[in-house]
């Protein structure tokens, strides 16, 4: 089972737990792949999902840093909620 087929399955299950911060994570992680396999015009391997994945991560550690530097915590406390979500997923 593919990454994305993961990130479906799990999607519904946070719908149906109204888990909204799993599923705005599961949608921008499921968005990236898709887009990605659009660019490429084929399926994604193992290996290219793991990199857009940590890619993603690597989005949100940015803006943690930069939102605790401009003193705006509540928005690095959701950033570091979504992080956490994605590193369940590598």
């Amino acid at each position: 089972m593919g990454k994305s087929q993961k990130f479906l399955i799990d999607l519904k299950s946070a719908m149906k737990q109204r888990d909204t911060s799993r599923m705005l994570v599961l949608r921008c992680l499921m968005a990236a792949l898709k887009n990605k396999e659009i660019e490429k015009q084929e399926n994604l391997n193992e290996e290219e999902e793991i990199k857009i994945i940590n890619k993603e991560a690597k989005k949100r550690q940015d803006a943690i840093i930069i939102y605790k530097q401009a003193n705006r915590l509540e928005l690095a406390e959701k950033e570091e909620i979504e992080l956490g979500i994605i590193k369940s997923y590598l």
